[in-house]
Order: C-alpha cells, then sequence, then structure tokens
C-alpha cells in the first residue's frame, strides 16, 4: 500500500517529508500545517510504542527452552528505533524491521531472511502474528507453523497446544 512504501521501506526521518509525498500520492489537498500536525502526531504515536505486559512472561518462557526469537515486522522509523531502544530487546535475538529490510511483508523473500539468519527450516520455525493477509497466509505458503495471535489467553492455548509451553 502507499502508507506501507512511504513509510516502512523508508529509514528518513523526515517525517513531514513523507506525509506530503503521501497526501500528495493519494490526491488528498494539503498544506504545510496540516503536515506538520500529522507528522507530529505519528513521531509521538510511533515513539510511544508499548507491548503488552504478558508478551514479556511469554518470551522469557520460551527463551528459557531454548527458543530463537525475531520480531518480523512493517515498521516506521521512529517504532522501530523504540522497539530496539526498549525492553523488548532483551527478549529478541534478532529484528528484522521493513525498513531494513528494504521489503514489507507480505513479501515472502522478508520470511525467507529470518530462516535464513537462523539457519532452520520452515518446518521448525513459528510465525505468530495479528494480521492473516501480512503475517499468517504467507508464512503459510512457505509451510511454517503458525498462530494468529487474538489475545494472551487464546496465544497460550495454541502454544499448550503444540507442545511449546506447559
Amino acid at each position: 500500500t502507499t502508507f506501507e512504501r512511504v513509510f516502512q521501506l523508508d529509514k528518513s526521518k523526515d517525517f513531514e517529508k513523507k506525509f506530503s509525498r503521501f497526501l500528495k500520492e493519494l490526491k488528498i489537498p494539503s498544506d504545510q500545517k496540516l503536515i506538520k500536525d500529522l507528522a507530529s502526531k505519528r513521531i509521538k504515536h510511533d515513539n510511544n510504542s508499548k507491548v503488552y505486559k504478558q508478551t514479556y512472561n511469554t518470551l522469557n518462557k520460551l527463551r528459557k527452552k531454548g527458543y530463537k526469537l525475531a520480531i518480523l515486522s512493517n515498521s516506521t522509523i521512529f517504532s522501530g528505533e523504540s522497539i530496539k531502544k526498549g525492553t523488548l530487546k532483551n527478549y529478541i535475538d534478532k529484528m528484522f524491521l521493513s525498513y531494513d529490510l528494504k521489503m514489507i511483508k507480505p513479501n515472502p523473500q522478508a520470511f525467507k531472511k529470518v530462516l535464513q539468519y537462523f539457519k532452520v527450516k520452515p518446518s521448525e520455525a513459528l510465525m505468530i502474528g495479528d494480521t492473516y493477509e501480512a503475517d499468517i497466509l504467507p508464512a503459510k505458503k512457505l509451510k511454517l507453523n503458525t498462530i494468529q495471535f487474538k489475545n494472551a489467553t487464546q496465544l497460550k492455548k495454541e502454544l499448550k497446544k503444540m507442545g511449546i509451553m506447559g
């Protein structure tokens, strides 16, 4: 989509320029005040990315069991940098962010990069994602195991069913 192309493939921190280009491509009339306002709000939003509290507990359990953990995310530079600076980095072995990869999910090459990095076969990997079209469908096409995240309770049940967590 236009948003992904303009915001999630570009490492530039010039969000005013990105919003100007975004609105122009969508043929939405704008002025400098609107662009400044949109950029400011988006940067604030992306800098304040939060992680569900129960996520840390689950990730910690998975790490203790010896699982390698990665993030594969379509991300803006600000949300990506926020993740890299936050405590989540202590639980993750590698982050694969769209602007670093120069590709966005559902591109199968993004998933293949993760598999190659960890030197694992698709059948040895599990993709947990919240978006069917971008996360689950491409992972299934590559024969990865998948769980579509809905909530923490559902995730724990699915992980238990797969024999990953007790």
